[in-house]
């Protein structure tokens, strides 16, 4: 993993593109102005779909035959897998489908929990897991989030990364962008040399470890 210098040309898969804004769905989290539901026979399948009229459903793109009017409402598929209809009728929709419950962020952050402790969850959906909710919770907090100097519990949240010699990244900032990569910044445990990095989502675990660790200080200085 190499580190990266600071730039602001960043150039991304949007993050309703990726598996990201499929696990936010997962959650119930709607992604922009799409809203996740999942089917009323089968909960377990869901997917992204946008309400909108024939008129600009047609001038997004989507065939729609000449027999519906245009101010009628129907459902497009956003996101998810192709085995849905591009799109429905309203009525039609919402006979066969329903919102997915959104999770309250103590809730996933349980979830999370109760996974790391089955020896059957894997470090990687942990990790797709954690990314994700901590792409969200940033969004909470206005895209930013530090760590306090005389904060304690810097030292022990940190991540490995590997420049030209190996060096335990130690948090300090993380921030997010707008396409869903998360930077973190910090210094060199051993060395003190500041560096910044680009993040993806084999890290998640540790940035969502940092934020939880900064929120929790900050609930503790307001209550």
């Amino acid at each position: 993993m190499k580190m990266r210098k600071k730039t602001n040309d960043l150039k991304d898969t949007p993050i309703i593109d990726t598996f990201k804004g499929l696990l936010l769905m997962s959650m119930g989290v709607p992604v922009g102005n799409i809203c996740p539901y999942r089917l009323k026979s089968a909960p377990s399948c869901f997917c992204g779909f946008e309400r909108m009229n024939v008129a600009t459903a047609r001038a997004a793109g989507v065939d729609i035959p000449e027999t519906e009017k245009p101010d009628e409402e129907v459902y497009v598929h956003r996101l998810g897998p192709a085995v849905f209809r591009e799109w429905m009728p309203a009525w039609m929709f919402e006979a066969a489908f329903e919102p997915v419950p959104r999770q309250q962020s103590g809730d996933r952050i349980r979830t999370l929990t109760e996974e790391m402790d089955n020896y059957y969850a894997t470090g990687k959906s942990l990790n797709e897991k954690a990314y994700a909710l901590s792409v969200e919770l940033l969004s909470e907090h206005g895209g930013d989030l530090c760590a306090k100097e005389d904060d304690e519990t810097e030292s022990s949240v940190y991540i490995h990364v590997e420049d030209r010699d190996p060096v335990e990244l130690v948090i300090g900032e993380v921030s997010l962008w707008e396409d869903g990569k998360i930077t973190v910044k910090g210094h060199g445990y051993y060395t003190g040399e500041e560096h910044e990095q680009v993040c993806d989502v084999e890290l998640g675990m540790d940035i969502l470890n940092f934020i939880l660790a900064c929120t929790g200080q900050q609930n503790k200085t307001t209550t």
